[in-house]
C-alpha cells in the first residue's frame, strides 16, 4: 500500500487504486496490520482486511482504541481509557480489555489487578491461579502466595519446589533453601543437592560466568553453570577461566593450567601466568619469560629476559643478552639476537632498529630492504595499512606496508596537509645554488598533483613551520 497525504492521509494500492479517502491524521504499518488515526482514535485492521476494500467491502471499525503499542511481532497492547488488553497478530484478543495493568514478561504476560497477579501465556494451569508477587529470572518464576514462596519452571511448565524457606538467583542458577537443605537448579532442568555448610564460588572469567566450584572434604569440585555437570576435582586456592577450554589454577602462590577435564596442561610451578592478548599467555618462572598458546597448546619455555611476544602465526619476538630476535614455537632462532627494537610492518618484512637506525628487514632471508632510517612518524597505523613518513639520512619520503614506496626519500621536507584517511602531501626540495624551493603536491598514492618553483621570499609566504 501507499499512504498519500493531501491535507489529510489516504490509502492507495500500488496499482493506483484508491482504497481509503483522505480523512486520516496519520496512517502507520505495524507488521501485517494497518493503524488509521482519526479524531484521536486509532482503528486497527489487518492487511488482508484492508485488501477487501478493493471489493467494495466497508472498512472494519470494530477495533477502535485510544492507544495502540506493538509489544512484539505477534502482540499489540491496546488501551481504551483505563482499560487495557492484548491483541494477537490476527487482531483477536489474547487478553480482554479490563481495568488491569499488563506487562510483557520473558514468558507470556503478567496481569496486575487489585495488587494481585495472574500470568497469561506460560501454561493454562498457571493462568488459572492468582499470586501476591511474581518475579521472572531466566527460565524460572518466583511466585508468592499467602507469604509462601514457590519456584516455577517455564521450561518444564511445572512447580519445582513449594513453600520454600528462601529462594535466590545468581548467574543463571536458582538456589532453593528448604528443610535445612540447599538445592541448586540449572537452566538445563537439572538440579543438585548440597550440604548447607558448603560454599559455592563462581569462577572468574573475562566475559561471563560459566563455571563454579564447591569445597567438600578439602577438595574443590568444578561444575558448569548451564548444565550442572561436574567437570573435575582438584586442590587449589583460586581458579580462573582463561578461555579455549583452559583454567588458570593457583596453589600456594604458584600457577599452572588445566583443561575442563582437569588434565594438566602446565604444572603448578610458575610465578605468574598472564594473558597477553588473543590465545596467548605470558609465563614467568625463575625470573625468566616464556609463552603458551591456549588454543594449539604450544609452549615456549621460560628462558628469555623479557616477555615473549607473538609476531605472527609462526614467529615470535624474544629478548636475550639485551637484544631482540625472531624465534619459532620450537624456540629455534630465526634471526640473530641483534635488534634494539622490532615492530611489525607486513607479513614478510619487519621494522627493526639496530645501531640507532631503523631498517626494513626481510624475515626469511635476513635481507635489509631499506636502511639508514633515522626516525619515522606514522601517517596511518591500522590493521588495513601502515603508512609512515620516514627520515633517511637528511631526506624525507613516504612508504606503505601494502603499496611500497609512495614518495622516495629525496625531499628536504614533507608535510601531510590532509589527514590519515585522506592525506595530501606537500614535498619540498631546495636548490641552494639558485636559491629556489621546488614544491610538489602528491595525492595518497604518491601521484603528482602540482609542481611549482618559488624563490626564497615567495616560499616563506606559503610555508608554515607549525604545519
Amino acid at each position: 500500500y501507499l499512504a498519500i497525504k493531501k491535507d489529510k492521509w489516504g490509502l492507495y494500492a500500488f496499482n493506483g487504486r484508491q482504497l481509503l479517502p483522505f480523512q486520516f491524521e496519520e496512517i502507520n504499518a505495524l507488521e501485517n496490520s494497518i493503524v488509521l488515526h482519526r479524531e484521536g482514535k486509532k482503528l486497527l485492521n489487518t492487511s488482508d482486511q484492508i485488501a477487501q476494500l478493493a471489493n467494495k467491502e466497508a472498512l472494519n471499525e470494530s477495533r477502535v482504541f485510544d492507544e495502540v503499542r506493538q509489544l512484539s511481532e505477534d502482540y499489540f497492547l491496546v488501551r481504551n481509557g483505563s482499560l487495557e488488553g492484548v491483541l494477537n497478530s490476527s487482531l483477536d484478543f489474547k487478553i480482554s480489555l479490563d481495568r488491569h495493568s499488563i506487562t510483557q514478561s520473558p514468558y507470556g504476560f503478567v496481569i496486575e489487578k487489585n495488587k494481585r497477579f495472574k500470568i497469561e501465556g506460560v501454561s493454562p494451569d498457571l493462568a488459572r491461579q492468582e499470586f501476591d508477587g511474581v518475579k521472572f529470572y531466566g527460565e524460572w518464576i518466583e511466585l508468592e502466595v499467602d507469604k509462601s514462596t514457590f519456584l516455577y519452571s517455564c521450561r518444564e511448565k511445572k512447580f519445582l519446589k513449594n513453600q520454600l524457606d528462601s529462594l535466590w538467583f545468581a548467574n543463571q542458577m536458582a538456589f532453593v533453601l528448604s528443610n535445612d537443605s540447599l538445592r541448586v537448579y540449572f537452566q538445563s532442568g537439572r538440579h543438585l543437592n548440597f550440604d548447607l555448610r558448603i560454599n559455592i564460588k563462581f569462577i572468574k572469567s573475562s566475559d561471563s560466568t560459566n563455571y563454579f566450584y564447591v569445597t567438600e572434604r578439602n577438595v574443590n569440585s568444578v561444575y558448569r553453570v548451564s548444565t550442572g555437570t561436574k567437570l573435575f576435582a582438584a586442590n587449589f586456592d583460586d581458579l580462573e577461566f582463561l578461555g579455549s577450554n583452559t583454567f588458570l589454577l593457583t596453589r600456594e602462590g604458584k600457577k599452572g593450567l588445566v583443561n575442563e577435564a582437569g588434565k594438566k596442561l602446565l604444572p603448578v610451578e610458575y610465578s605468574a601466568i598472564i594473558s597477553s592478548g588473543g590465545d596467548e599467555v605470558s609465563i614467568l618462572k625463575d625470573q625468566k619469560f616464556g609463552i603458551y598458546n591456549l588454543r594449539n597448546k604450544k609452549l615456549v619455555k621460560p628462558v628469555f629476559e623479557r616477555n615473549v611476544i607473538s609476531y605472527d602465526q609462526d614467529k615470535l619476538l624474544a629478548y636475550k643478552n639485551g637484544l631482540y630476535g625472531f624465534i619459532n614455537w620450537n624456540s629455534k632462532p630465526l634471526s640473530k639476537f641483534e635488534f634494539e627494537e622490532i615492530r611489525p610492518w607486513n607479513d614478510s618484512i619487519a621494522l627493526v632498529k639496530r645501531d640507532f637506525q631503523w631498517k626494513l628487514f626481510e624475515n626469511k632471508t635476513g635481507k635489509v630492504v631499506m636502511g639508514r632510517i633515522k626516525d619515522y612518524r606514522w601517517i596511518k597505523d591500522s590493521d588495513e595499512e601502515r603508512v609512515a613518513l620516514i627520515h633517511v639520512d637528511n631526506f624525507y619520503g613516504v612508504i606503505s606496508n601494502t603499496r611500497g614506496t609512495l614518495i622516495p626519500a629525496t625531499y628536504a621536507d614533507i608535510i601531510n596537509l590532509g589527514n590519515s584517511e585522506h592525506p595530501l602531501y606537500f614535498a619540498e626540495k631546495y636548490i641552494e645554488e639558485a636559491g629556489i624551493h621546488f614544491v610538489i603536491y602528491f595525492d595518497h598514492d604518491g601521484k603528482v598533483l602540482r609542481k611549482q618553483a618559488f624563490e626564497e621570499d615567495e616560499y616563506e609566504k606559503i610555508y608554515c613551520d607549525e604545519n
